[in-house]
């Protein structure tokens, strides 16, 4: 017992170990170049262009490529300027769970053949138009019966499922 809990620690340390390793190899990765100092491998941005063979990387490293500025935007397509955000105010119509009931036997007259519940068109007339419609009616105390002969008095045949 006492063995394999000194292996569990000795592999323990071995995978802080192999973390640290990796960690320092990644900022290294990283790092700036030009940053470095003086003598390590590299050198700074100076030391490089004192250097006779400046232009050549060191081993291991990448190479930089310096690229003009001028020229890389010209064949990009302008941006087109920022203009105010677009705002619409849609108009929520809450259904009481009786309206909503019959919203389900109905259909919207907008042209979609959705039923009259899951139509949100802006369409006028449309589903936020009939659904204000039938709340009103249901308000009043109406029967399902008198609300559908409402609805087609109003809205036409069509609001009846085929």
């Amino acid at each position: 017992m006492a063995g394999s809990s000194g292996e569990a620690l000795k592999r323990r340390i071995a995978g802080f170990g192999a973390l640290a390793v990796l960690a320092v190899l990644v900022v290294y990765a990283f790092w700036p170049r030009d940053v470095m100092p003086e003598g390590a491998p590299g050198g700074t941005a100076a030391g490089m262009a004192a250097s006779p063979d400046a232009h050549a990387p060191s081993p291991g490293t990448t190479p930089r490529i310096d690229v003009p500025s001028a020229g890389l935007t010209q064949n990009l397509p302008p941006v087109p300027p920022r203009g105010s955000p677009i705002t619409a105010r849609l108009e929520d119509i809450n259904l009481s769970p009786q309206a909503r009931l019959m919203a389900e036997k109905l259909v919207c007259v907008c042209g979609c053949n959705d039923i009259l519940a899951t139509c949100t068109c802006n369409e006028t007339p449309g589903s936020r138009d009939m659904k204000k419609y039938l709340q009103t009616l249901m308000d009043e105390g109406k029967t399902p019966a008198e609300v559908e002969s409402a609805m087609v008095a109003r809205y036409g045949d069509k609001v009846l499922p085929k």
